[in-house]
């Protein structure tokens, strides 16, 4: 993820089939990414990478990538769900 996040380019978007799943593919990525680093035992920068996929978020005027990332960080922030 963090190769994806590096190499992608927003104003060069040749992913059209991937882009109808995920408009917004660098929330989609950094909202993964969060979710890959609490698996591989980084919960606080899991954390700080789900923040940031909200704060862009919050920032776009995309409905579904702000739905997508609360998705991701509630089931970051469950309780016991990935302990």
């Amino acid at each position: 993820m963090e190769q994806a996040l590096a190499l992608h380019r927003p104003d060069r978007q040749p992913y059209s089939e991937l882009l109808r799943h995920a408009p917004n593919l660098a929330l989609h990525m950094r909202s993964t990414l969060s979710w890959t680093l609490w698996f591989l035992g980084f919960p606080d920068q899991a954390c700080v990478r789900s923040e940031k996929a909200l704060a862009l978020a919050s920032k776009a005027s995309d409905p579904f990538a702000l739905a997508m990332s609360l998705i991701f960080a509630a089931e970051l922030h469950h309780p016991g769900r990935y302990s």
